[in-house]
């Protein structure tokens, strides 16, 4: 069956059904949906001695966390019998036909998008008590819609899922077609209970200060504290196609600085400089608990910027080790130099995460086409902070994926340009992602604390996708130090510098 994009086979989600002891026998099929192609629907009996409500089917699910949300029915109808053949099969044609019918059973219902099963007569409240959840792994996060087309009506089901399996951090990225960062954070505070929410990144150019500053604080307050603001300089290509200003080092320390005045509640008159001239900013509230603020870099000036003025630090995909090693040095050093205490500053790496599970075809697009994407966009940056061969970039912008592009190449590469970048781009710039195994993958994540960073975003990856990852990763865990679920603060250590 096809919800959405995703295709979703029967068996594992009538696999997860027999976990459930009180049903006996059940079949897991599609009816139409109009708005995403397929719905899921299940048929069920239960025992003659047991019994089931909504709300039990609900809590049940709840607790399956490796199921995707997008897996769970949207129908469930609870018969005495199903129709069957001679043999005792069931007979999944015939509940097709019926489609989304009771008949003579119970029909329950979950809205699109919800975690709660309805029957007609009563409304069942999900199980989502925090104490019910596994611990949350605050030193990790995920980059929210990272796959291709992106749908933001995904966006919810990924966060709750994110929150049930003790994910630390969404983190959302912007692009200027359904890929709203003030959009998008929003959703992710109504939806979530825990998990820590940050732009990574907006660009302060595409708004008044004043609306920076009123996004900054409205999402704090609505996420009750789990908000932070990344900003960074984004595509100097793009800002010339929209006719916007380059976003310069001066510019991200200035607006940092405003909205960071603005949140204390004070008034700035006249001011003139570097992010333009305003004769009055003033947001009209002092908040008690301000948003960090972080920067998403890799270059070595913002990078030094970062440790001077940020609460912390978002590095980018693709960086070796010895470049993310690199970064850190410069953003401890820096905040030493400042004054700072150098552990103040939370630096995040992130680390394209493409398990073996998928298909083939997904890994090359999420691994070297993701790659060939971002050498479309700054390839010179990306060379120069891993000290990439320049006759190696020729090489990969040689490639049919480069000389026919049609777009970003993630998103519109074929299959045989995605097997000629796989062929073309040398093994070391890919060697540090997390690939292969659950296992290989969290042991490519636990390697990164070795480098100094505090917290590791998983990029490319579903929280669904991430569930045998995340649990693999629990095996190995060491004692870390403790991190609140806000992105952007840290917690600094007790004496004994770890948490116990």
């Amino acid at each position: 069956m096809r919800v959405d994009i995703e295709k979703l086979a029967a068996g594992p989600i009538e696999r997860i059904r027999q976990r459930l002891d009180a049903v006996s026998r059940a079949a897991v099929y599609a009816v139409p949906d109009d708005r995403v192609g397929d719905a899921v629907m299940a048929a069920i009996v239960v025992r003659d001695n047991a019994s089931l409500d909504p709300g039990e089917f609900t809590v049940f699910f709840g607790e399956q966390l490796d199921v995707s949300p997008k897996a769970w029915p949207c129908f469930v109808r609870s018969a005495a019998d199903l129709p069957t053949t001679a043999t005792n099969k069931i007979l999944e044609r015939t509940l097709v036909e019926q489609e989304a019918t009771a008949g003579e059973s119970s029909l329950w219902r979950r809205e699109s998008r919800s975690t709660t099963y309805e029957s007609p007569h009563r409304r069942c409240l999900p199980m989502s008590s925090d104490d019910q959840l596994p611990p949350q792994l605050t030193e990790l996060g995920y980059y929210a819609l990272s796959r291709h087309p992106v749908t933001p009506a995904e966006l919810a089901a990924e966060a709750v899922h994110a929150d049930r399996i003790g994910l630390g951090t969404a983190f959302v990225s912007e692009r200027f077609n359904v890929k709203d960062a003030a959009a998008l954070s929003g959703a992710l505070a109504a939806v979530s209970t825990r998990l820590g929410i940050a732009t990574a990144a907006t660009n302060h150019n595409t708004r008044h200060p004043i609306v920076t500053a009123n996004m900054g604080a409205t999402l704090a307050e609505l996420s009750g504290g789990r908000f932070a603001l990344g900003l960074g300089r984004g595509i100097a290509p793009l800002w010339q196609v929209l006719g916007l200003p380059n976003v310069t080092g001066a510019q991200l320390a200035e607006i940092t600085d405003i909205v960071r005045r603005l949140w204390r509640g004070e008034t700035v008159i006249g001011h003139d400089g570097a992010i333009g001239s305003y004769p009055v900013l003033h947001l009209g509230v002092a908040l008690d608990s301000p948003p960090p603020v972080l920067l998403v870099t890799m270059s070595p000036r913002t990078l030094q910027l970062a440790g001077r003025i940020a609460d912390a630090v978002v590095l980018h995909t693709f960086l070796s080790a010895e470049a993310t090693a690199s970064a850190v040095s410069t953003v401890r050093e820096a905040a030493e130099r400042a004054g700072r205490d150098p552990a103040s500053v939370r630096i995040w790496s992130v680390v394209a995460t493409v398990g073996d599970d998928l298909d083939e075809l997904d890994q090359l697009r999420r691994l070297y086409g993701r790659l060939a994407t971002y050498l479309q966009g700054y390839p010179e940056i990306l060379m120069r902070a891993n000290g990439w061969r320049s006759d190696d970039l020729e090489r990969v912008r040689a490639s049919t994926a480069f000389t026919s592009a049609r777009g970003a190449i993630d998103a519109t590469a074929n299959a045989v340009e995605l097997a000629e970048l796989a062929a073309v781009i040398p093994r070391e710039w890919v060697s540090d992602c997390a690939t292969g195994s659950p296992n290989a993958c969290a042991a490519a994540v636990d390697r990164q604390f070795e480098l100094g960073v505090d917290s590791v975003i998983m990029h490319g990856a579903t929280p669904t996708e991430l569930v045998p990852v995340l649990e693999a990763y629990r095996a190995i865990r060491s004692t870390r130090r403790a991190l609140p679920a806000n992105p952007g603060s840290v917690v600094l250590p007790d004496s004994s510098g770890v948490v116990r």
